[in-house]
């Protein structure tokens, strides 16, 4: 599927995003559910990697780090600390 892209104000093409997060306020832009994790984006240049177990999101400097964290592991303390996963909001 290819994905589509816009111009943002900054004159850089990024693409368009998926659609909302887990983190409330943030658009998710690529999805890796295999990790429980989510890059997420807001204001149009700013980041993040989400873990969707536990709604934590790990600010990053740019979007291409985001591999490297989230391939590392130990970017979000629920996990790290094997915490249950946070009650989903929908009933």
């Amino acid at each position: 599927m290819e994905r589509t892209t816009h111009v943002s104000s900054d004159g850089r093409r990024r693409v368009d995003a998926i659609g909302p997060s887990v983190i409330p306020g943030w658009d998710l832009v690529y999805d890796h559910p295999e990790d429980n994790a989510q890059v997420i984006r807001r204001e149009e240049s700013t980041y993040a990697l989400a873990c969707t177990l536990h709604r934590h999101a790990k600010a990053l400097s740019t979007q291409n780090e985001e591999r490297l964290w989230r391939e590392s592991g130990g970017w979000c303390p629920g996990c790290v600390a094997g915490l249950p996963p946070v009650a989903s909001e929908t009933a």
